[in-house]
């Protein structure tokens, strides 16, 4: 799976985004839900490493990114797309252009990357 710059930074912001979310597992565990604490910080490891992968500054240094098919990386595209595509039908006229079309990126990026894995 290549990426060029533009999709690999839209993925970045998204991956940054989810990872706004690392206190839900202190939240969850004081709550008792031992369960979704484990889910979620499986969740954030995925996270990382596919930074570890696509670099960890906000816009790409290269043209290209290559991502080995993985498992991991199916289940991490795959709740990306998810959200993306969640955030397309939702807010198609509520959000700023920028904001939809970085959106739009995520979606067809994975769903291309996901087709190829």
């Amino acid at each position: 799976m290549v990426l060029d710059r533009v999709q690999r930074d839209a993925l970045r912001q998204f991956v940054v985004a989810d990872l706004a979310g690392v206190g839900d597992v202190a939240i969850v565990l004081e709550q008792g839900e031992v369960a979704e604490a484990l889910r979620l910080r499986n969740q954030f490891e995925e996270d990382l490493r596919l930074l570890d992968l696509l670099g960890w500054q906000a816009v790409g240094d290269r043209d290209s990114y290559e991502l080995a098919p993985s498992d991991e990386a199916v289940r991490v595209l795959g709740r990306l797309h998810a959200r993306a595509a969640g955030l397309i039908a939702r807010t198609v006229s509520e959000f700023p252009g920028a904001d939809l079309n970085e959106a739009v990126r995520v979606a067809e990026t994975c769903a291309l990357m996901l087709r190829g894995a």
